[in-house]
């Protein structure tokens, strides 16, 4: 059983579920984008 989110986040991590982004977006012009990408792909993407 998951005990916390830093947990869930490993776990995704070790499955390679989890996408990582390394630089600054704008939560208002690109999360949206990155989301509908990865939505489209096969099994709905990572996390």
């Amino acid at each position: 059983m998951i005990q916390n989110f830093e947990e869930f986040l490993k776990i995704l991590h070790q499955k390679d579920e989890l996408l990582t982004i390394s630089r600054f977006v704008d939560p208002n012009m690109e999360i949206a984008e990155l989301t509908d990408r990865q939505m489209a792909q096969p099994h709905g993407g990572k996390a």
